[in-house]
């Protein structure tokens, strides 16, 4: 029969303005995060000594992206569509606290912006809203936790 699926036992999800110290708690029905980094062919005009047999193909390297966090929310607001056009700065996390070593884990996205107009989605039967938000990257920090435009954490 297989395995289950990972469920997320007790997620939180908390979006507020950058500006706001409260935490706005909402629900989540799913959520996708992409970093942004992504493997890249390096091509040439000739064959590589290190890879016979695989012309015009040297190596790959690294290409960074926009980091992106996608979530449907289970409740349509016109909040989100206010965030989007008036270019609303927000701060994002999802996090899991459970006990044992490597149970609990956090994504915090320190700054970022709606970046498309929120779309209609399904949560099961009910209408949601899927909101795409970009991490904004702030160089102005000393060191690379405030530089970081993605925060990971496992506890």
């Amino acid at each position: 029969f297989g395995f289950p699926p990972l469920t997320l036992h007790e997620l939180k999800c908390s979006i507020s303005e950058v500006t706001d110290d409260e935490h706005n708690h909402v629900s989540v029905s799913s959520f996708s995060l992409d970093i942004g980094v992504t493997r890249e062919p390096v091509q040439t005009i000739t064959e590589p000594q290190t890879m016979p047999g695989f012309d015009g193909l040297h190596s790959y390297t690294v290409a960074f992206k926009p980091t992106e966090l996608t979530i449907v929310i289970p409740v349509l607001d016109k909040v989100w569509y206010a965030g989007l056009s008036a270019s609303k700065h927000y701060r994002v996390s999802l996090y899991q606290g459970a006990k044992g070593a490597g149970k609990s884990w956090c994504i915090h996205l320190r700054d970022c912006q709606i970046i498309s107009t929120p779309t209609r989605a399904e949560a099961g039967e009910a209408n949601a809203a899927q909101i795409k938000f970009r991490a904004v990257p702030n160089s102005a920090g000393a060191d690379a936790m405030q530089v970081s435009r993605v925060l990971i954490g496992i506890g």
